[in-house]
């Protein structure tokens, strides 16, 4: 058996426990969690202290030389949170009455004005065994206000009471006269709100003192006013202190004092909190571009019980309570205000502010002279709205800064603009289209195996068509269907022949009407027309590039490679477009060659698994790094285009010529005595468009693949 007292405390509060156990047992094992100490042995434990707010158990164990018994008292201690307000002496105690200064007045008052030239009274306090740690307000109780000129000022002062005399000072707040005067004449306290708490010595001693030196009592001045005292039965040592028309503080009572009775207390009352409030907003006064969101953090920031932020101008919501961090957002440049208010302890509340100034972003326009353009002309692009232009990227651009650029990109092109106007920028893009010169074409069947008479539905997907495209198709190169429709559904039997002549309405095509290549009924249709596959050696490889002029319901790129010419393993593989009808370029990369012979090939698959193989390449460990080149490259048609390898072997060269359907257009030969070879190939004749250069050996082995632009 046991008991405690007392068994509610604050946080911070003491219980003492007292052992009630009968058969007078002979060891006792006391259990206190939460508390300091958190075990006992012996029958009468210290104080223990609970510092932290909750319900705790009590466990006392007893033995003696006939047996044992333990008893557990469930949540026996309940510990509550300090008040977050808490006022010294108030209301206070005891008679209230003035004291004059002997004799009868006649030279003021002892707790006020006096002839003796009082300059301070002050009380002093010790909360030293408490939480508190600010002081947010001062209660005072005056009387016997008068003076003729009530714009006399009275100072609250603040005092470092470390030392137990008045020391450093900590804060000071004035009042004149007159105020003081309306609250005696309303028969009230003078409350003194602090503008800033101010926080308590780490002694947690201090003294408050109303300073009265401006105030005089002569023989033709008399400023009157008296501090109310409450007076104790019980002479203590005495809290009151003065400062004498010297400077020197002297406490009431002691040898020296001129005010002897210390059985009093004026009623000067601080009002102190263990949850002062403070308001912190960072950043201070940002200036940002319009668009650009900034984050204000009220981290830093102390509150009881509230923490405010008011955002007038902000978009909805324009007020947030109890979140730290807000990112407000306004609808145009300007100078706002954020406003952050802290509620503490003795409802005390401190704001803190900051300047948001948003500087307008510029508003970036840009014009081109001519958009879409047809490949190898030329626009100018005009940008307005801000004082300075960048440009990118620089491909095509005449210059990459400026409020005027020309550009002659030979592809569509998405460019970016950024406009700055003083610290604030602005993105904007633009895409210029750039159409081609040429069109292509090509046709594909739903099914290709028949073997006797079947409806066919023939597709054609062609590029560069213009707004009313016409697709002429053949059978048997006789029109079965001429018009709009890129869809022709026909009975056709094996052996028939079909194709589409198509013809483009786009400006910019030079020559309109293409054909396509043609389906055999009865056999099988390649998903990909391969114009090349060629490898070389790069510094982190061997490095495999094929293009395809065409690709219809293709799937995927296998890559096989072999080390004899004969047995091929797959090493990779690469998405194929699925439907083109242009030029596409492909590459892959084999990051561990071995030393010596690496044979390549591709296995092409369509999506219904029908696959073809490519020609084979070899690239041996002996094949030298390329450097390969054609210029100009694009090429004005009439003009020649000098053609550079490099790292070849030495012997016959054949140069092949084709279009983007694999049709060869013309072919050269030339021969390389040091493994180079230059030469330089007339564009002569040639229409506008895409132009694949194969480079083979003297044994067949394409040995580079370059693409060529040839130009009106």
């Amino acid at each position: 058996l046991f008991s405690g007292t007392p068994t509610t405390v604050v946080q911070g509060g003491t219980v003492q426990f007292t052992d009630r156990s009968i058969y007078n047992p002979t060891t006792w094992q006391w259990s206190f969690p939460g508390g300091t100490p958190n075990s006992f042995n012996g029958k009468t434990p210290p104080a223990i202290a609970y510092n932290t707010a909750g319900k705790y158990d009590v466990t006392l164990f007893v033995s003696n030389a006939f047996g044992n018994d333990t008893r557990t008292i469930t949540n026996m201690i309940t510990v509550n949170d300090p008040p977050s307000c808490v006022s010294v002496n108030f209301p206070a105690s005891g008679t209230i009455l003035d004291f004059l200064a002997p004799p009868a007045g006649a030279n003021g008052f002892q707790n006020g004005v006096n002839a003796n030239g009082d300059k301070q009274k002050a009380m002093y306090f010790d909360v030293s065994a408490t939480n508190l740690t600010g002081l947010t307000s001062i209660y005072v109780r005056f009387n016997h206000i008068n003076s003729i000129n009530p714009d006399k000022k009275v100072y609250f002062r603040v005092y470092d009471g470390s030392t137990e005399t008045p020391g450093a000072l900590l804060g000071v707040v004035e009042r004149t006269k007159g105020q003081l005067r309306q609250n005696v004449q309303a028969n009230q306290f003078t409350m003194i709100d602090l503008p800033k708490n101010i926080d308590l010595p780490a002694s947690k001693k201090f003294f408050v003192s109303v300073d009265i030196s401006e105030l005089v009592w002569t023989a033709d001045v008399k400023d009157s006013l008296s501090i109310r005292a409450s007076v104790s039965s019980t002479p203590p040592v005495s809290p009151v202190w003065y400062q004498n028309s010297g400077g020197t503080w002297i406490r009431y009572g002691d040898p020296g004092s001129t005010w002897v009775n210390a059985a009093q207390y004026i009623l000067i009352h601080p009002f102190l909190t263990s949850k002062p409030a403070k308001s912190v907003i960072s950043p201070k006064n940002p200036v940002v571009c319009q668009g650009t969101l900034v984050e204000f953090d009220g981290t830093g920031s102390v509150y009881n019980d509230l923490l405010k932020w008011e955002m007038p101008g902000a978009n909805a919501p324009g007020t947030i309570e109890n979140q730290l961090k807000v990112t407000p957002q306004y609808a145009g440049a300007g100078i706002y205000k954020i406003f952050l208010s802290t509620r503490g302890g003795c409802n005390e509340v401190r704001i803190d502010s900051a300047v948001l100034t948003i500087n307008p972003s510029p508003v970036v326009n840009i014009t081109a002279s001519k958009n879409p353009l047809c490949q190898g002309e030329t626009t100018t692009l005009t940008a307005s709205g801000a004082s300075s232009f960048v440009w990118s990227p620089g491909t095509g651009l005449s210059a990459t800064t400026g409020a005027q650029v020309l550009a002659n990109p030979s592809v569509s092109t998405r460019y970016s603009i950024i406009g700055t106007t003083g610290s604030c920028s602005t993105e904007v893009p633009l895409d210029l289209e750039v159409r081609a010169r040429n069109t292509n074409a090509v046709i594909g069947a739903s099914e290709t195996n028949i073997t006797g008479a079947t409806s066919v539905t023939f597709t054609v997907l062609a590029v560069n068509g213009g707004s009313t495209p016409n697709y002429n198709f053949l059978v048997n190169n006789i029109s079965a269907q001429n018009g709009s429709n890129n869809v022709l559904v026909r009975t056709v039997s094996p052996g028939d022949k079909v194709k589409c002549e198509f013809t483009s309405s786009e400006a910019c095509v030079d020559e309109k009407t293409v054909v396509s290549n043609e389906i055999i009924m009865g056999e099988g249709t390649l998903p990909v027309t391969l114009i090349s596959l060629s490898g070389r050696r790069v510094t982190d490889g061997n490095r495999l590039e094929w293009v395809t002029a065409s690709e219809f319901n293709s799937d995927r790129f296998i890559i096989e490679k072999s080390l004899d010419g004969t047995s091929f393993a797959n090493i990779g593989q690469v998405s194929a477009a699925g439907f083109s009808n242009t030029i596409i370029p492909y590459q892959y990369l084999d990051e561990k060659p071995v030393s010596g012979n690496n044979y390549y090939r591709l296995k092409m698959i369509d999506r219904d698994a029908t696959f073809r193989y490519s020609n084979i390449v070899l690239l041996a460990s002996g094949t030298n790094i390329s450097g390969n080149k054609l210029y100009p490259n694009p090429t004005v048609s009439g003009r020649q285009v000098l053609m550079q390898l490099n790292g070849i072997e030495r012997g016959l060269v054949t140069i092949s010529i084709s279009g983007i359907n694999g049709q060869v257009i013309k072919t050269f030969r030339a021969t390389s005595t040091d493994g180079t070879l230059q030469m330089n190939i007339p564009a002569t004749g040639m229409n506008s468009g895409s132009y694949l250069l194969v480079c083979r050996d003297s044994k067949g082995n394409i040995i580079e693949t370059m693409r060529w632009q040839v130009m009106k």
